[in-house]
């Protein structure tokens, strides 16, 4: 089973993109934090949803909100210049607001969404 679950702050602001069929694929980045020997060790997260789940995420969540995500690990390789890279990537699945200072102020519903998409769609990238 690959599932993971992350609950951690936003690094920057999400970013959205849309594939040729119309499919939203955000992109965002979330800090976590752990305790190890009495030291703190961030760890920061690339983060990936689809279709409704990224356009919620594009419109509800900003730069520092605290955020739990679900879903799973995916790993990317390819070569540059004769360098083999490596990238791991979290698709989200299902996200918690845990919502911002300003949300909060605003009364406005936290709450868990889930996007249902073809995994078959050409359009998704892995």
């Amino acid at each position: 089973m690959n599932l993971v679950i992350l609950s951690g702050n936003t690094g920057h602001q999400p970013e959205i993109k849309y594939s040729q069929s119309g499919l939203a694929i955000a992109n965002l980045s979330l800090v976590t934090q752990e305790k190890v020997k009495d030291e703190k060790k961030t760890v920061w997260h690339k983060i990936v949803a689809f279709g409704k789940t990224a356009e919620l995420i594009y419109e509800y969540v900003n730069k520092g909100d605290r955020i739990t995500i679900q879903g799973r690990i995916t790993y990317e390789e390819w070569e540059k210049e004769g360098v083999k890279r490596t990238a791991t990537k979290i698709i989200a699945d299902k996200v918690e607001f845990g919502g911002s200072k300003k949300r909060a102020n605003e009364n406005e519903a936290v709450g868990m969404v889930q996007d249902v998409f073809d995994s078959k769609d050409e359009d998704i990238p892995f």
